[in-house]
């Protein structure tokens, strides 16, 4: 939308019909790292609240197990599986993405009925709309107990955090995600490094003053 106002506004300003644009004083603000991930406590509340078999459990599985976005997660179904993996085109981006069906989604895809098209759908058997499985989650969240800044797309961040935690490189990471920028992926591998590295230094210093035998049981 500023893009477009830009150029309209500098347009009139060529035109005469305004002194000067009001966008050339206005500077966009950051909003920081974006969407929240989602810790393992908030994944083991949401768990604990929605069990296997829920619809509500379903779309949750999807998410964190595939890594995908909502958008592709919310219309996943039988069509895309070829024998223990789950294969598609992002819809975001085009990009194919061939990925392993572990098993907790597993789990979760055995309640799905086989003759039903879509692993998610409404009452009336359609896909989810964009609408509909914002609504859906975000109130399986609040019951749930979260804080609001947990959202479907922070599930998507926290299966990448997951794989970077788990050493997994960002070429892995993509392989997952399906993210075409390798930036994007190497941060989640980065934070992860960090984590590994701090926990390594301040455990160093903790052992200053340690008699030998708790420095041997550290």
């Amino acid at each position: 939308m500023l893009s477009l106002l830009r150029r309209l506004l500098n347009h009139a300003v060529v035109l005469e019909w305004i002194d000067v644009s009001p966008l050339q004083v206005f500077k966009k603000r950051k909003l920081g790292r974006g969407y929240a991930t989602w810790t393992e406590e908030h994944i083991a509340a949401y768990e604990a609240t929605w069990p296997v078999g829920t619809i509500q459990r379903t779309a949750f599985d999807l998410l964190v197990w595939t890594g995908q976005r909502s958008a592709d997660a919310r219309v996943m179904g039988w069509h895309q599986i070829e024998g223990d993996r789950i294969v598609l085109a992002q819809s975001k981006t085009e990009n194919p993405v061939s990925i392993p069906i572990c098993a907790p989604l597993a789990e979760s895809l055995a309640t799905v009925p086989s003759d039903q098209p879509f692993f998610l759908v409404s009452k009336t058997c359609k896909p989810f709309t964009t609408s509909m499985f914002s609504h859906l989650m975000s109130a399986a969240i609040d019951a749930a107990g979260l804080p609001t800044r947990c959202t479907p797309h922070g599930l998507r961040k926290a299966a990448c955090r997951r794989l970077a935690d788990a050493e997994c490189s960002a070429l892995e990471i993509m392989a997952v995600s399906g993210h075409r920028s390798l930036r994007e992926a190497q941060r989640y591998v980065e934070e992860a490094n960090q984590k590994r590295l701090a926990n390594s230094a301040l455990g160093r210093i903790a052992s200053i003053g340690a008699t030998p035998a708790e420095r041997q049981a550290s």
